[in-house]
């Protein structure tokens, strides 16, 4: 099936360029070498390691309203840190469907593609510019870009999260019993 679908993949790249969202925790899959989590969860993203282009979707928004609390920016470091790690070239994060959701305001925002950015990353992917708009108004989607284009000098820190870190532990340990 897999060698299938690296061959849809690499007709789509004669033509196009190819690019696949995906859930972050997909990233767990890569670092036992099975798709045996996605299976079980019926998502299949990858492989293939074809793609052009791979966008984990590390929405705090998402998380949000699983969870019931914003698991804060160290969820977006942490599955940031671990994509670089394991695919230095062709990624981007998609940190977040912009609605209210996990973001108290657009500085929040800007702070975790800064953090992205300190990983090494040069694209950062917001779903919806339309949301993005509603939720923030024009003057809003400005702000954010005007804030994105600003050089800060210093250090990024990162609160640490158990949240976190427990769901991901949680959803490892179910990958290796699978």
């Amino acid at each position: 099936m897999s060698r299938k679908y690296e061959q849809l993949i690499d007709r789509m790249n004669a033509c196009y360029k190819s690019s696949v969202a995906c859930y972050p925790f997909t990233v767990e899959d890569h670092f036992d070498g099975d798709t045996d989590l996605q299976d079980a969860l019926a998502v299949s993203t990858y492989p293939p390691k074809n793609w052009n282009e791979i966008v984990p979707m590390v929405y705090r928004a998402g998380f949000y309203r699983v969870l019931g609390r914003d698991p804060g920016s160290y969820l977006v470091y942490s599955y940031g840190h671990s994509w670089k790690s394991s695919f230095d070239e062709n990624i981007s994060i998609a940190i977040s469907r912009p609605d209210t959701a996990g973001y108290r305001d657009i500085e929040e925002l800007e702070r975790d593609a800064k953090i992205l950015e300190s990983l090494g990353y040069d694209k950062v992917t917001i779903f919806s510019i339309m949301l993005f708009i509603q939720t923030h108004g024009e003057k809003g989607l400005k702000s954010y870009l005007n804030l994105l284009s600003e050089s800060r000098e210093g250090a990024i820190t990162v609160q640490y999260s158990p949240l976190v870190s427990y769901s991901r532990v949680s959803l490892s340990l179910i990958d290796r019993l699978l």
